[in-house]
């Protein structure tokens, strides 16, 4: 039962907008948008440059920065995820990346980002985080877990089994990631 949502502010969302690079020469904003109003007046209240900075795309190869995000269900926390290249090699791609954001609430109301808190985990410092893509919080909040395609460069034949599922717990204020559990994909 979803009833503990019923208390809580539904009224905005996040949404990734990714510089994609699918069509030459065309970059978009690689930014978080909070969309207020919702259901029925829907506007683009702000936009948010999480500072990860754009990608760096080979020539041709279809890659964005930001990939998914989830609000928690007290919607005062979300997890974003960015995306790595899907075929560079580690040495030549862009980092994997969790970005913790906290003070979603105050900063849906004030559409200020310092408002915000932001914190960064990188693969680099935290391996099981590499290219991570779906996420889901807990019922309350306290964890999540999310998926990766890692570690390593993506086989676009898809004929080897890989992805993990590694769990987030001590949320918000805690984050600890657990070693990947192998979920063969």
């Amino acid at each position: 039962r979803l009833d503990f949502l019923k208390a809580q502010n539904s009224s905005f969302v996040l949404l990734a907008n990714t510089s994609a690079t699918l069509q030459p020469g065309k970059q978009y904003p690689n930014e978080v948008l909070l969309i207020t109003g919702l259901p029925l007046e829907p506007a683009i209240s702000a936009h948010v440059d999480l500072g990860v900075g754009d990608p760096h795309c080979s020539a041709g190869e279809p890659c964005g920065r930001l990939r998914n995000i989830a609000i928690s269900p007290d919607g005062d926390t979300a997890l974003v995820t960015t995306d790595a290249s899907d075929v560079q090699t580690p040495a030549g791609r862009d980092v994997s990346a969790l970005i913790l954001l906290r003070n979603v609430r105050a900063f849906a109301q004030s559409k200020d980002k310092a408002d915000l808190r932001i914190r960064v985990f990188r693969s680099t410092d935290f391996p099981q985080l590499d290219n991570v893509s779906g996420i889901a919080f807990g019922p309350g909040g306290g964890w999540a877990v999310v998926s990766t395609a890692g570690p390593g460069v993506i086989d676009l034949t898809y004929t080897k089994e890989r992805g993990t599922l590694v769990t987030i717990t001590g949320l918000p204020d805690n984050p600890r990631f657990s070693q990947p559990f192998s979920v063969p994909m």
